[in-house]
């Protein structure tokens, strides 16, 4: 991402924090708190924000990658930044940011059940696998779930309840239904997004 582009969203940011006021005064409607700070934004400020949260998504590879939500949240985090602290640099922050999402490498699987579709073998349309709710279907999200719980700090009664829980719900959507399986690079909620 240029300079020209961290200067501008960094002028956003700081034309929106001076719309904040104390928590409260404009309302609960534009009421945030998040990171340590609470404010009230007025709608001209929450409008400016949200610009800003537009204008770094819409850069080429971070609309395939990232949802609004997940932009807005980072950005969120340096706003407070910049609310609490007087000596802020905000441009370094966001060059961080930038740097940050354009080394994002990580793959999400999303398994979707899809309606009205009877299938016995496997099928491949694009960029998403049709396969059958089947044992095999079952077993292999349950496995990729164990290997990803194992690593969690939780202790093994938790770890147990959690990999049964999961493999209810998967019986429950997928067993004898048509299920949609794609693969993106992309944060989880954009990852589901594009997969459906």
């Amino acid at each position: 991402m240029n300079q020209n582009l961290i200067r501008a969203l960094a002028d956003q940011m700081r034309s929106a924090a001076e719309g904040a006021l104390p928590p409260g005064q404009s309302g609960l409607y534009n009421f945030q708190m998040h990171d340590g700070v609470a404010y009230s934004l007025t709608n001209e400020a929450a409008r400016t924000f949200n610009e800003a949260v537009s204008k770094l998504l819409g850069q080429k590879p971070f609309f395939s990658r990232f949802s609004a939500k997940y932009i807005e949240k980072k950005l969120k985090k340096l706003f407070a930044k910049l609310l609490s602290e007087k000596e802020y640099n905000l441009e370094e922050d966001l060059s961080d940011l930038a740097r940050e999402l354009s080394e994002f490498n990580q793959r999400n699987i999303v398994f979707l059940k899809v309606d009205g579709i009877s299938l016995f073998a496997c099928l491949k349309i694009g960029r998403v696998r049709f396969v059958p709710g089947d044992e095999h279907l079952i077993d292999n999200i349950n496995h990729k779930a164990k290997a990803i719980i194992k690593t969690s700090k939780n202790d093994e009664e938790s770890k147990t309840k959690t990999l049964k829980l999961i493999e209810q719900e998967s019986r429950s959507e997928f067993q004898g239904s048509c299920v949609g399986v794609v693969e993106v690079c992309a944060e989880p909620i954009r990852a589901f997004e594009i997969a459906k």
